[in-house]
């Protein structure tokens, strides 16, 4: 791929080619390939179009012409002289402003590939003399350019002006290719031409970047270059901070990094200090943690914003600013609180709390539902609170606390030294699995145990002589037509 650089005269207009042929314009520029390399001795193909008004604006004169290059990749033009259907001559100069397109075929075709835009901010006296009748200044000779600054319009000699380029981005360097001479600069315009993208104030000649191996927005080592050197690099102007930091592989570690001390080491801290390494291994984020300084008791680890709220301690262990309150997950009269009655189940009373907990592990990996043969025990029930009911009602049928089948063992288990346990309805075994993450970290944390994802769990709910309801906790699937004899997991709940 080719690119097309602008040079000295750019597209602007040689005014000693006007005392011969005032209706032409002299245009020169330098082709240079992808690799910075001259373009020399070939021929181009070249589509000139003056544009009114905006550089995307309608085409009031477009030509063709196929020019060499010279041995030093040189092409000289003169606009006004190429193939063309349009009048040069017709164009009116004091109604502008102008812009000229250049695009390029470096082969000498017209499948043009190289495209540039500039505005003609001068205009030469030999053209403009057409209309000077239209209320700009009088005067002016065949030697002079006439330039508008600052929208005030004066002649000037060619020699006098110098070379300006816009300075879009602002960064006190300008465009190579927008050459506009005049004896003043216009504003945005400077005399530098080496901005290598005038589109980002950040890239100019002589910026430093600094390197930002761990993304924290703060720098060590530097590079001095136009252009970013890579993505791992930033602007001193954007951090702030030049070779300020102090460690470029963690990027936790900043100037005016906040630390929280984090003394009984549960991940929530109290006091904090600003620096940028971490002061001592004592010392945690607030980004990592999420808590800032919201730990209540930083000398007891069971007490932070994360922890459970254990019921009759008179201990704030959540941090909520409430003693006492219960909640699911909390550790409550010999197991885990899974369910809390609400308005409409039986057992709520106003002013009072009281639920369900459930074992904080299983009481059996496999057992059967029935004691040997399938007897209809009438255990039907299925919401919330008949679990207790449909175990009475399974035992009376099949025998008292037998603990060689589900409903059984589960009456037989004494946790917390209570002997009311018993065998969950479907619907609180589905409670269960509600509630299931949060109740596993409680067991776990207690000497329990997850529940197995691998089998179902027995429900106390009967569905026909010969079969029962389970559920899966990995899935929450539930299945009523499961045989009594199957082999299923145990664990057993009580009321509070």
């Amino acid at each position: 791929m080719k690119k097309i650089y602008t040079f000295i005269a750019a597209v602007l207009l040689a005014a000693t080619s006007f005392s011969q042929a005032p209706e032409k314009m002299s245009y020169q520029a330098v082709v240079r390939n992808s690799g910075d390399n001259l373009v020399v001795s070939q021929t181009l193909g070249v589509q000139i179009s003056i544009l009114k008004n905006t550089a995307t604006g309608t085409a009031v004169y477009v030509e063709t012409q196929t020019p060499t290059t010279n041995v030093n990749g040189l092409v000289t033009l003169e606009i006004g002289t190429g193939i063309t259907s349009d009048d040069f001559t017709a164009i009116d100069w004091s109604t502008g402003p102008y812009f000229i397109k250049t695009e390029t075929d470096p082969t000498g075709g017209v499948n043009y590939t190289i495209t540039g835009t500039s505005q003609l901010m001068s205009v030469p006296y030999a053209l403009q003399a057409k209309t000077a009748t239209n209320g700009l200044p009088s005067g002016g000779t065949e030697e002079q350019i006439l330039q508008i600054i600052n929208g005030v319009a004066t002649w000037a000699d060619a020699a006098s002006t110098n070379a300006y380029y816009e300075d879009a981005d602002g960064d006190g360097y300008g465009n190579i290719n927008t050459l506009f001479l005049a004896t003043l600069a216009p504003n945005g315009y400077v005399t530098d031409n080496t901005d290598c993208d005038d589109t980002d104030s950040d890239k100019f000649p002589g910026q430093t970047w600094y390197i930002d191996a761990d993304g924290d927005g703060y720098g060590v080592s530097s590079a001095i270059s136009c252009e970013r050197p890579t993505n791992g690099f930033l602007v001193s102007e954007l951090s702030g901070t030049g070779t300020d930091d102090c460690d470029d592989t963690d990027s936790d570690e900043f100037p005016g990094q906040t630390w929280y001390i984090d003394a009984d080491g549960d991940g929530y801290g109290v006091s904090s200090t600003i620096s940028c390494e971490r002061p001592t291994n004592g010392f945690i984020l607030s980004e990592l943690s999420g808590t800032g300084t919201d730990d209540c008791d930083d000398l007891e680890a069971s007490i932070n914003p994360g922890a459970s709220e254990i019921f009759g301690n008179n201990v704030d262990n959540n941090c909520n600013g409430e003693i006492d309150e219960m909640e699911i997950g909390q550790i409550h009269e010999g197991g885990i609180i899974f369910y809390i009655f609400q308005d409409g189940d039986t057992g709520y009373i106003v002013g009072e709390i009281h639920g369900l907990v459930c074992a904080v592990e299983d009481q059996s990996s496999g057992i059967r539902w029935h004691n040997g043969s399938n007897l209809t025990t009438g255990a039907t029930e299925t919401a919330i609170t008949t679990g207790a009911s449909n175990t009475d009602a399974i035992i009376s049928v099949q025998g008292a606390t037998e603990t060689n089948y589900a409903a059984g063992l589960a009456r037989a288990y004494n946790g917390g030294s209570f002997n009311d346990w018993f065998l969950p309805s479907k619907d609180e075994l589905n409670e269960m699995y509600q509630n299931k993450a949060t109740i596993e970290v409680t067991a776990t944390s207690n000497g329990g145990s997850s529940f197995d994802t691998s089998n179902f769990y027995w429900s106390s709910t009967e569905n026909q002589i010969n079969s029962a309801w389970s559920q899966s906790l990995d899935t929450g699937a539930q299945s009523p037509n499961v045989k009594k004899y199957i082999a299923w997991v145990v664990r057993a709940v009580r009321a509070f």
